[in-house]
């Protein structure tokens, strides 16, 4: 079994991350520090139970770290002082898209096997259920 990441291990502070932030602002680079925080934020998202069993965790975490890049922009340091909950949202919203996006793909996937299926029928390739054993090359 997987060891669950500790809490504290992926602890965003609100002050710390709001003093990256100017500095971004500051330099238009993003550093080292708020790079991981970012990471930080995916990571500790992504164990939810919600989100528990999906095999492509990863590609849910990495998108959502590029779609926070993508964003850092529009967080308005002037006006918001909670870039935790602004970029937790960001990554909540990228996890649901990657959610539909592997459903859209299995139900392309499923309707294709479904239509196979029915040729294999129409052709007598299936009898009754069973694959006939002089044409189950596959």
């Amino acid at each position: 079994m997987a060891r669950k990441p500790s809490s504290i291990e992926y602890y965003v502070s609100n002050k710390d991350m709001l003093i990256e932030l100017k500095k971004y602002n500051e330099e238009n680079i993003i550093s080292n520090e708020l790079g991981i925080m970012l990471r930080k934020i995916a990571i500790r998202y992504s164990t939810r139970p919600c989100f528990s069993g999906y095999s492509y965790k990863e590609e849910m975490i990495d998108s959502s770290v590029e779609r926070m890049i993508e964003q850092i922009d529009s967080f308005n340091i002037e006006k918001g002082k909670n870039p935790f909950a602004y970029f937790t949202q960001i990554v909540h919203n990228q996890f649901l898209c990657i959610l539909n996006e592997e459903k859209k793909q299995h139900l392309t996937k499923e309707r294709y096997r479904n239509k196979v299926y029915d040729d294999m029928c129409e052709n007598g390739l299936i009898d009754q259920g069973y694959v006939n054993n002089e044409n189950s090359n596959f």
